[in-house]
């Protein structure tokens, strides 16, 4: 009998805890949630994707890194990861250790506009200095792609009907 009133009350700890906590195995937005209250697994989220850093694949191996933070990345949830943690079925909470618990959770991302432009300009790969035009093909476009060292870095599009005279068209100003 203490036996089965031990066990009893275990379970229904886990049962009161997981009712404002996230079930183990628990994961959102790429963040895993299982055993946080929703303050912390929403400080987490936050962190986790201001914090990202978006890796730029240069050709020959190269690459370079735009961090979210240069961007003014601002990420708002408003009240998806507590609606989340409470369609979670805390009665559940012993096997949720051993099962996947996805679950989802609305998430807006907004930046400066005006910081990711001067961030896009502080790349390496936009440093006119580093950049050598090579023409690659003729006719109404011609994409010209640059390199450096060696190295490729991507390209810029042109507009001229293949005369060879016209002006890149550019994603900044």
């Amino acid at each position: 009998l203490i036996v089965v009133l031990a066990a009893a009350l275990v379970y229904f700890g886990g049962v009161y805890y997981f009712s404002s906590h996230f079930l183990l195995g628990t994961e959102a937005l790429g963040v895993e949630l299982g055993g946080k209250n929703v303050e912390s697994a929403e400080k987490d989220i936050k962190e986790h994707w201001q914090s990202y850093v978006l890796t730029l694949e240069k050709r020959e191996g190269q690459t370079e890194e735009l961090p979210a933070s240069k961007a003014g990345v601002v990420v708002e949830l408003g009240d998806s990861v507590k609606k989340a943690q409470e369609a979670q079925n805390p009665f559940l909470w012993p096997v949720s250790a051993w099962m996947e618990m996805e679950t989802t959770a609305d998430m807006k991302l907004s930046y400066d506009e005006a910081m990711l432009k001067t961030a896009v300009k502080e790349l390496a790969c936009m440093d006119k200095a580093n950049m050598e035009q090579i023409e690659r093909y003729g006719g109404l476009t011609t994409i010209n792609v640059y390199s450096n060292e060696g190295g490729y870095y991507g390209g810029m599009i042109m507009d001229g009907g293949g005369s060879g005279t016209s002006e890149p068209i550019r994603i900044d100003d």
